[in-house]
């Protein structure tokens, strides 16, 4: 029995939940599996990362997250998956989907990991997915708010539904987080620095005493605005480069917080109702969350008191929000957002929970 993956992205350089849904789908059905990638010449393989994967990179003429690139991403996958015929399908992202179109067989168990709002990706793919939902049977949805509205959108009202939160951490596997001696008292922020995640409010000279280390790319444009940005950088706030997600890891688990913010006014679905990795992995090392109000990252921050949400996107609202939870670790309430970090892991907040969701879908259909 086999296992088939369509990846939107090179493997290692998307959601950290995809290949663990390989792995956990495959551990379900002790079968074995392969993943079929893009080649993205910018992104050198991390196949390393995953020894026991049988992993296929589909070479393209042109980008493949091009219009001429992905349509002949598809079609490549549909003659390699047409050759193997897989038992079980699992498409990563509307982006994979038009692969269904193609297959000249019906897998037993199709598999739909909507991890993006279909709406960025345009119009094309709003009626795509309408067209697909016959050839799919079960979807899984990252944030209940989308999902929502995405199965009005798409009229999955009837498919088999699993919203999985964006948890990677395994129980057993993932460390403790750090005693609050062993912290270096400081801010993270970790990820893409650019227009959608208000850059501008961490170069704001008003946060120049504030003890923030940014990690990650700034996406300004060119080279010139990138140093720009950098010169604008104040005092205690300090950008580090990028860093590698295992190395990240290490480092994030030394910090008292973690920032986390998109702005909805660049894509409201995309954005507003954000899962980010970033708020879960922070909540499983025990580095409490800073949050706008994205709906689920509020909602999950109040139910388990693990974090700080700020009261709305503005810079006044951060800039107090960032004092406050400065204050809170002088004053003992950081210690009980840790205790709510440990309990959301201990009931809910891990890979092992999330999947759990999924199992009651994954009976084969006799096709």
């Amino acid at each position: 029995m086999m296992v088939a993956c369509v990846s939107d992205v090179a493997l290692g350089y998307g959601t950290p939940q995809l290949p663990l849904l390989v792995s956990s789908i495959s551990e379900h059905y002790a079968a074995s599996s392969i993943v079929l990638e893009p080649l993205q010449k910018e992104c050198p393989p991390l196949h390393y990362r995953y020894p026991g994967f049988r992993i296929t990179t589909i070479p393209t003429s042109e980008h493949p997250h091009g219009v001429k690139g992905r349509n002949e991403y598809v079609w490549r996958c549909i003659e390699f998956l047409n050759k193997i015929r897989p038992e079980v399908l699992l498409l990563s992202c509307t982006y994979s989907l038009p692969v269904l179109f193609g297959l000249k067989w019906r897998p037993r168990k199709v598999i739909y990991f909507a991890v993006e709002s279909v709406s960025f990706y345009g119009e094309f793919d709003v009626l795509m997915n309408r067209h697909a939902r016959e050839l799919i049977d079960t979807v899984i949805f990252c944030e209940e708010n989308r999902a929502s509205q995405e199965i009005e959108a798409f009229a999955f009202q009837r498919k088999q539904i699993a919203v999985m939160y964006n948890c990677s951490n395994r129980s057993g596997i993932w460390p403790p987080p750090l005693p609050r001696d062993d912290r270096n008292e400081r801010i993270l922020y970790a990820g893409r620095i650019g227009p959608p995640t208000y850059c501008h409010y961490l170069a704001d000279e008003r946060l120049a005493g504030r003890p923030i280390d940014l990690f990650g790319p700034i996406i300004l444009g060119g080279e010139e605005q990138t140093e720009a940005y950098r010169a604008r950088l104040r005092g205690n706030v300090r950008h580090h480069g990028y860093l590698p997600a295992e190395e990240l890891a290490v480092v994030r688990r030394n910090y008292i917080y973690s920032i986390v913010m998109w702005d909805p006014s660049w894509h409201r679905a995309q954005h507003y109702y954000a899962a980010p990795n970033k708020l879960f992995e922070a909540v499983a090392d025990g580095v409490p969350p800073i949050s706008a109000p994205h709906p689920q990252c509020e909602l999950l921050i109040r139910r388990y008191g693990c974090g700080v949400v700020l009261p709305d996107w503005s810079f006044s609202g951060f800039q107090d929000s960032i004092r406050r939870s400065l204050e809170y670790w002088k004053n003992g309430r950081w210690d009980a957002m840790l205790h709510g970090c440990r309990t959301a892991v201990e009931q809910e907040l891990s890979w092992d929970t999330q999947f759990a969701k999924l199992r009651p879908f994954l009976d084969l259909a006799d096709r």
